[in-house]
């Protein structure tokens, strides 16, 4: 055989080596200088923290020892999504709000960087930091509260699709709550208020096979906070402050947590009838 040439074989670890090398090496460029930065309490932070897109890192300082990196997290606007975890229903939104109910949360860390794209950065990040400190540790460290392990650094189309389902909703416009109007289909919906006579106040996101039915449904049930809330507009005055807007998918209910997620992230708040996290497949 010529010299010259390689066998497949041998291609195939030469390509193997390379990208395990250039991994370990995007590891430590992505995220060596976030480590790097000096832990912020959580509290004075918060005044601190830019309305920048990035990605940041909760920890938490032990009464002995160094902080322990917690949580991985990316957003839009770092400061609005820090002030957020206070309010949602994450687990690390919880862990935070014990925190701050025991101690007010005077051992809770944070730290950022400004990142472009970092939805698609978020996942190296994860797999970065956890990298580093299995090394230093000599054994598996895993950030507790990252249930799910991010986003990958490449587009997740379908990720893309929901994005852009879930902004298409927030900018459809609002309607009065007539269900006549509603289609006999699947699909997911919001209800909104205008009850203190200002702009709309997202209340609920749900989802259902027959849109026209479950609306119809909550002007008359009790089992739900939307529902007896709905019920009782409608009792009052005939439901004249409620509105509602939806889009048709039949993906509904496994994009119902996913776009409740998004809508959180794009109007700043999560609609307030929202008790569970919604679904997801």
């Amino acid at each position: 055989m010529d010299s010259n040439f390689c066998s497949k074989g041998e291609i195939a670890k030469t390509k193997q080596y390379l990208l395990s090398h250039q991994f370990k090496s995007l590891k430590k460029e992505i995220c060596q200088r976030l480590i790097g930065q000096r832990w912020l309490r959580y509290t004075g932070a918060l005044k601190n923290t830019p309305n920048k897109e990035g990605i940041y890192v909760i920890g938490v300082k032990p009464a002995t020892g160094r902080v322990k990196y917690l949580y991985v997290g990316h957003s839009v606007d770092i400061h609005r999504r820090l002030l957020q975890h206070r309010n949602q229903s994450l687990k690390i939104d919880l862990f935070i709000q014990r925190q701050y109910r025991e101690n007010g949360g005077k051992n809770l860390r944070v730290k950022w960087e400004e990142k472009k794209n970092s939805k698609l950065k978020e996942g190296k990040y994860i797999q970065c930091i956890e990298s580093i400190h299995s090394n230093r540790y000599k054994r598996r460290y895993k950030l507790r509260y990252n249930l799910k392990r991010g986003n990958e650094g490449v587009p997740d189309l379908e990720a893309e699709e929901m994005q852009s389902a879930c902004s298409s909703l927030v900018k459809r416009k609002w309607r009065p709550y007539d269900t006549s109007i509603v289609p006999e289909t699947g699909g997911i919906y919001v209800i909104g208020d205008n009850v203190e006579q200002k702009k709309i106040i997202y209340d609920y996101v749900g989802q259902s096979n027959d849109l026209h039915r479950r609306l119809n449904d909550h002007k008359h049930s009790n089992q739900q906070k939307i529902s007896r809330f709905v019920k009782k507009e409608f009792e009052e005055n005939g439901g004249e402050t409620l509105r509602i807007k939806w889009i048709e998918t039949e993906d509904h209910k496994c994009e119902e947590g996913i776009v409740l997620e998004c809508i959180t992230e794009e109007i700043g708040y999560k609609p307030r009838m929202n008790v569970k996290a919604g679904d997801n497949c």
